[in-house]
């Protein structure tokens, strides 16, 4: 049986990523749809295997991962199989804190676990594992603003634990968070426009590129016009000669010109190099993290486009998942953010969420994978005729990908 793993971020205050949750499903189902409920009977080995198959390093970018425990998996020890450094063990809501659990725990300590509490309610507010939690999560789901307010206040005379608000979809309650000291922030809401209606946009700002991109666009770009409209673009020059220092472009020979750069890195990765460039340069958005999905969703797009190369192309298949969030980026409206900008139909209609193309399909296909809703990305998945592992493997290959290229991007 096959586990495969997919994350959530979990930002700090300033709307970086500080961990990430692992989220996992079994295979042994046709559908991908089957949780890991049932840890005794599907020997414990799998979810390590599957963590050590996949990498931690790999799917965390360094950083801690939350990985979730059913009281079985906690007695029969299966935590103390990963490194302490790299995970938070974090205990499910219906674990009972019996004698048994709460050695585990006192066990975990000794050995430099860090132990998250999972969706404590303000009916369980005084868990007895409190004492030794290093993380608290509430839902924001399961709880009233007025019932937080009580329950961070409670929490205070736990000096170790910190306070991660749990399930926030809107920046309304991100900003509720803040303001009652949460310091840690899980949900989608950072993945959601903030329109900022209250001021006049008067033009798209990618559309200063527009010369370039369709200078890039074109079935034989001219390298010497595209070298002189690089230059003239002091930061987006020394962020080109950056790339050519990542693999796979890194070369022993020194690079002395734009030029020389622009021939080591090629015109398909010069577009998406030039596009990300300047929707960080004009990003308005509190969070980098999405620019970071952004990355992610392209790859498998491009990588899910490659399955079928006679109905697809990879670099516009890219394209789409570049351009997936940058209604958030820019806090714009979708509509805005396309109007100016010289695209195919289909890549407009499939952002603006038209199924009348075979790019939708595919698109959603990569949404589902980057969500880990397995389910739904096989049965989308199925134009490809690819395995489960195959896609699995996009997903986990894209992520690695993002993570080596978001820095380069955001520096």
């Amino acid at each position: 049986m096959d586990v495969y793993v997919a994350r959530q971020p979990i930002l700090d205050r300033k709307g970086e990523a500080a961990a990430f949750e692992l989220l996992y499903r079994s295979s042994s189902s046709a559908n991908w749809a089957t949780p890991l409920d049932n840890p005794d009977d599907a020997t414990v080995d799998v979810l390590v295997n599957a963590l050590l198959h996949v990498g931690l390093e790999r799917i965390s970018d360094g950083k801690p991962c939350f990985v979730n425990f059913t009281q079985s998996l906690l007695l029969c020890r299966l935590p103390h199989q990963l490194p302490p450094d790299n995970i938070v063990v974090e205990l499910l809501e219906d674990i009972e804190p019996d004698p048994p659990v709460i050695d585990a725990c006192f066990e975990l300590k000794r050995n430099g676990y860090k132990i998250a509490l999972d969706d404590v309610t303000f009916q369980n507010i005084d868990h007895p594992l409190l004492e030794l939690a290093d993380y608290v999560k509430i839902d924001f789901r399961q709880t009233t603003p007025a019932e937080r307010k009580v329950m961070v206040e409670k929490t205070k005379t736990f000096k170790r634990a910190k306070l991660v608000a749990e399930k926030v979809e809107t920046w309304s309650e991100f900003e509720e968070a803040k303001e009652l000291c949460f310091e840690y922030f899980q949900g989608y809401f950072f993945c959601k426009p903030v329109i900022f209606k209250s001021r006049d946009i008067p033009h798209n700002p990618l559309t200063s590129l527009a010369d370039l991109y369709m200078e890039l666009h074109r079935d034989e770009p001219d390298l010497d016009k595209l070298t002189r409209s690089i230059e003239n673009d002091v930061s987006l020059s020394y962020k080109i000669l950056k790339m050519t220092r990542t693999p796979p472009f890194m070369t022993r020979h020194k690079v002395r010109t734009i030029k020389q750069a622009l021939m080591l890195l090629g015109i398909e990765e010069v577009k998406k190099i030039v596009f990300l460039l300047s929707l960080k340069q004009h990003a308005n958005h509190p969070s980098p993290e999405p620019l970071r999905i952004s990355l992610i969703r392209a790859k498998i797009c491009e990588q899910l486009a490659r399955l079928k190369p006679e109905v697809y192309r990879p670099a516009e298949c890219f394209l789409i998942g570049l351009l997936s969030l940058t209604d958030v980026l820019l806090g714009m409206t979708m509509e805005e953010v396309l109007r100016d900008l010289p695209l195919a139909d289909f890549i407009v209609d499939t952002l603006l969420g038209k199924s009348n193309w075979p790019e939708y399909e595919l698109y959603q296909c990569a949404l589902a994978l980057e969500s880990g809703d397995w389910a739904a990305a096989y049965e989308r998945g199925a134009v490809f005729e690819a395995s489960q592992d195959v896609l699995y493997r996009i997903y986990t290959d894209a992520v690695a990908w993002g993570d080596r290229v978001f820095p380069y991007v955001t520096c």
